[in-house]
């Protein structure tokens, strides 16, 4: 995914990003918005290439985070909505069980992203299985604003972890 495709994406959920050390949100594809006041906005135009946008890194998948007020882990609440009706157990660990002398392995449940691949994969058992609602999951990682196109990495974004105050809390 480009830089540009990703922006499109990203548009109806308030992306926050920099342009000449300015924090401000893209409002349309080459306008910006700068809260000077609370019920005042300056609208500017700009190239896209001018606006770098502030991203989450994916390794905070498996970290608590911050988005409008509310805190989670984000790799917990994809799957949920993965499996919106299945009572499933996140762990990446066997659990035995002794019962009458016997021990019973239980079943496992893994859901991870993979950044390798950028795939969201579930282990039941130690068997692969297909993810439900893969575009849903996709889609609620550009509403949480993160990196799906290696901008952190190639320096086109900045992780919103090295500011002093996360736009996006």
């Amino acid at each position: 995914m480009t830089k540009q495709e990703f922006l499109a994406f990203s548009l109806p959920y308030g992306l926050h990003g920099k342009i000449k050390n300015t924090i401000c949100e893209l409002t349309r594809m080459g306008a910006y918005t700068i809260n000077t006041k609370p019920s005042v906005h300056s609208h500017t135009y700009c190239l896209i290439e001018d606006f770098i946008p502030i991203l989450r890194p994916l390794s905070d998948l498996t970290k608590e985070i911050e988005h409008k007020g509310d805190k989670f882990v984000p790799i917990v609440k994809l799957m949920q909505i993965a499996y919106e009706s299945q009572d499933r157990c996140i762990t990446s660990k066997s659990v035995y069980v002794e019962d009458n002398m016997h021990t019973v392995k239980v079943n496992v449940f893994e859901f991870a992203f993979d950044i390798d691949d950028n795939s969201f994969i579930s282990i039941l058992n130690n068997s692969l299985s297909a993810v439900p609602n893969q575009l849903d999951l996709f889609q609620q990682l550009v509403k949480w604003h993160f990196d799906l196109f290696g901008g952190i990495e190639s320096g086109e974004a900045i992780d919103v972890n090295t500011l002093d105050i996360n736009p996006y809390a």
